[in-house]
């Protein structure tokens, strides 16, 4: 399928609650959407919005690396191997792309290809576990995680270590209570403790109810020792944009693997960890940057695509944005996500909402 048509164009999200990413708050989201058109006049949409404290490419730098891509991609004619995400897009594109960039040219291609050649025929009777996210500082966090456990979720990722550890300890107390352990914990600590901090932390809430803990330490030599010491296993993050899959030969104590798809490089480069992940019997989770529904409804397709329909995943934000990109927007149903709505929803985008680049 032969792309003949390339455009770029800016959006201006007002957030529904501001975001906080390592001491900078946002109360807008910004990014780009890539437009891609065959000769067929099958249209595909990507997404790219790095998040400045997380993603190392601003957004000025991702619409340059889009413009200058522009005349690269016009031309390019998208075969059936590539969305195996086997590796094929390394070949495809250019050398250099950061991860926003790449995941947009990834998302907009197998968008546009899954209209031609039916891609993602069978996927609509599927549906994609979500897990949702709560993060102290608004509200009565506690009332809001029985509402989650009433909505039908099994998974809730809590923001841990932002403050006081003797309050931490407390507050998951009083939400392994009010859950009563019809959903699991998904603890994230970014790292802020030390290893005594995090094995007293762990210590004093017990293992019960909590699926994991999410980069508990600041030292990655600790993680060994911090679930010898709390037989809670880690799930990693951080440390898989630093070392890749180069973490080591025990991986007793990983539990699961959180992959953020634009920084890690793509679709493709994501498939390599979620394969590895697997042969080693860890757990992959998928997770978005709080992009819109265009990417969140792409990385539902794309967990199902890799077959882990039944694994919670990090894509469940849509409530964080005061409005969004798609006409209809997908809504989380019973935790979970329907690819039926997905495939219907995917390709009505507001273009009041986009501005030409």
């Amino acid at each position: 399928m032969k792309i003949v048509d390339c455009k770029i164009k800016l959006y201006d999200l007002p957030l529904a609650r501001p975001i906080t990413i390592k001491g900078n708050t946002i109360t807008r989201r910004k990014g780009a959407v890539l437009i891609l058109r065959s000769e067929e006049r099958f249209v595909g949409y990507g997404e790219a919005a790095p998040l400045e404290g997380l993603h190392p490419e601003s957004l000025d730098e991702v619409i340059c690396q889009l413009s200058d891509l522009k005349s690269k991609i016009v031309g390019l004619d998208v075969g059936d191997g590539v969305f195996d995400f086997t590796g094929a897009f390394d070949e495809l594109l250019p050398k250099g792309l950061s991860g926003s960039v790449r995941l947009a040219v990834e998302m907009a291609m197998w968008d546009m290809y899954g209209q031609g050649k039916d891609a993602f025929a069978g996927m609509e009777k599927k549906n994609v576990l979500v897990n949702s996210l709560l993060v102290p500082g608004g509200g009565s966090i506690v009332s809001d995680a029985a509402k989650l456990v009433d909505a039908g979720y099994k998974s809730i990722k809590v923001k841990v270590g932002r403050g006081d550890v003797a309050k931490d300890i407390e507050m998951i107390r009083e939400l392994k209570n009010a859950v009563e352990e019809k959903a699991a914990l998904r603890l994230d600590a970014n790292r802020s403790w030390d290893i005594g901090q995090a094995v007293a932390f762990c210590r004093e809430v017990g293992t019960d109810g909590i699926e994991y803990v999410e980069e508990p330490v600041g030292d990655i030599k600790d993680h060994g020792a911090f679930f010898e010491q709390t037989g809670l296993p880690i799930a990693l993050d951080e440390t898989l944009v630093e070392c890749g899959c180069d973490i080591g030969n025990d991986l007793s104590h990983v539990g699961a693997f959180i992959l953020k798809p634009s920084l890690l490089g793509g679709f493709d480069r994501t498939a390599e960890f979620i394969r590895f992940a697997k042969e080693n019997g860890i757990k992959p989770v998928i997770s978005c940057t709080f992009q819109s529904s265009l990417t969140l409804c792409s990385f539902a397709l794309f967990a199902a695509k890799m077959g882990l329909s039944d694994i919670a995943h990090g894509i469940g934000t849509f409530e964080w944005l005061g409005d969004d990109l798609l006409v209809d927007p997908v809504s989380v149903t019973n935790g979970s996500i329907k690819l039926a709505d997905v495939l219907k929803s995917r390709g009505s985008v507001r273009e009041d909402l986009l501005d030409l680049c």
